[in-house]
């Protein structure tokens, strides 16, 4: 047996006569699946700080300070549209394709209602970034998205000997 064939697998039996060297390289594979369970556990608290984010400022800055806004400026119909498409694409995209870029461009939108969304656009690039490069790392690595460990088990016969 090999690595690949215990990742396919996902148990190794180590046997007296086991090359130490394959149990070595599991637990080394083991280990930075570890890492890399870590690293993804950090990119889902980006899209959810993402999507914390994005919800308070919008909801805040509609609620709070409406009328210092370009909302009575623009007509009912474009203001409405403008929050419905950033809802619609923030919603689809970000909860349910866990893709931030697109919300991230559509941010830009809100752009037409304050000028203060620059703000929220700006921290929606640099979180989008963020995940991007960190995801686009992980999606590289066997075994993701998951990364499931080997699980070793010990036996203490040679493998094709008996065991009586």
């Amino acid at each position: 047996m090999d690595l690949k064939e215990a990742r396919i697998r996902g148990t190794l039996t180590v046997y007296t006569d086991t090359d130490p060297e394959l149990e070595r390289e599991v637990k080394e594979y083991n280990k930075m699946m570890s890492d890399c369970r870590f690293k993804m556990k950090r990119v889902r608290e980006l899209e959810f700080a993402y999507f914390i984010l994005d919800i308070v400022v919008v909801v805040g800055l509609m609620i709070i300070d409406p009328y210092t806004t370009n909302y009575h400026q623009l007509s009912e119909i474009v203001s409405a549209a403008v929050l419905i498409i950033f809802a619609a694409a923030f919603l689809y995209f970000t909860v349910i394709k866990k893709n931030l870029v697109i919300p991230t461009a559509v941010s830009v939108l809100l752009l037409l209602l304050d000028i203060r969304f620059a703000i929220l656009t700006a921290a929606d690039v640099i979180l989008a970034v963020w995940h991007t490069m960190a995801l686009s790392r992980l999606k590289k690595v066997d075994g993701y998205p998951t990364f499931s460990d080997i699980t070793v088990k010990y036996e203490r016969f040679p493998e094709n000997g008996s065991h009586m």
